[in-house]
């Protein structure tokens, strides 16, 4: 995020925070919680969802919804549903598991789906 806004790095989780806060960014988990051994995605089981109905009606304005994996949209499609009035985006996966991209091609995609 810090190089798609072309502002310095940081590490300080107050600084992170005001980046997004800066762009009208929202983030938030799918999944409230699960369980999960290891960190692969068909790793997890008894998945509970975040109560997006009413994270969207606290904030009307959000429009776009952007999943960072497509295990992400498989949840969001699961317990959520996209609605008509949100536009709705994959990201290529920052993981480091996603080797099949470099940095810069995840980046340059990310820049063309965000902005």
């Amino acid at each position: 995020m810090f190089n798609i806004y072309e502002t310095p790095f940081s590490n300080d989780y107050e600084v992170r925070k005001q980046l997004l806060y800066n762009n009208n960014i929202a983030l938030w988990d799918v999944l409230e919680s699960c369980e999960s051994i290891g960190s692969a995605d068909d790793a997890i089981k008894n998945e509970k969802a975040n109560d997006f109905k009413l994270f969207y009606q606290k904030y009307p304005a959000i429009k776009k919804v952007y999943f960072t994996s497509k295990a992400a949209e498989k949840y969001y499609d699961r317990y959520v549903l996209k609605s008509p009035d949100k536009s709705y985006f994959v990201l290529p996966s920052p993981s480091r598991a996603n080797t099949w991209k470099s940095f810069e091609e995840k980046l340059q995609e990310w820049n063309i789906i965000i902005h």
